[in-house]
C-alpha cells in the first residue's frame, strides 16, 4: 500500500464522503425492506449449513 492510499484510508471522512456513506446505507436498507416485502416477510434461511457442507466437500476433494 502506497503512502497516498494509507493517507486516504487513515484520515477522517469529508462531509461529502459522510453524506454519500449515509445515502448508501439508506439505499441498502430500502433494498433489504423491498426484498423482505417480496418474500412476504419471510427472511432468508440461514446459510451456515450450506457453507459447512461445501467446506466439507471441498476438503474431501483436496484429500
Amino acid at each position: 500500500m502506497g503512502d497516498k492510499e494509507r493517507e486516504r484510508l487513515s484520515r477522517p471522512l469529508t462531509e461529502e464522503e459522510q453524506q454519500r456513506a449515509v445515502a448508501v446505507l439508506a439505499e441498502a436498507e430500502q433494498l433489504s425492506q423491498h426484498i423482505l416485502e417480496r418474500r412476504e416477510g419471510a427472511p432468508f434461511p440461514s446459510s451456515w449449513k450450506d457453507l459447512d457442507q461445501a467446506r466439507d466437500e471441498r476438503t474431501r476433494q483436496l484429500q
